[in-house]
């Protein structure tokens, strides 16, 4: 789940680093982006929970926009 400005209750922030390409590095962003750091490199911050198995599912809504209070 995207993190844009805090963590909802019962969920842990998280992040993925990448160390991108040093020469010929074009990186480009754009549109609604999580919180993060995006130039040379990429930090994407995001909110995670971990109480149940990763290999459970479960439901979220397909037909429209929603977000977790």
């Amino acid at each position: 789940m995207f993190l844009i400005f805090v963590v909802t209750v019962g969920f842990l922030k998280g992040w993925l680093y990448w160390n991108d390409e040093d020469m010929s590095n074009a990186n480009d962003h754009g549109g609604y982006l999580p919180d993060g750091v995006y130039n040379e490199n990429t930090k994407v911050e995001y909110c995670c929970r971990n109480d149940s198995l990763p290999t459970i599912p479960i439901s979220l809504p397909t037909e429209s926009q929603f977000y977790l209070p």
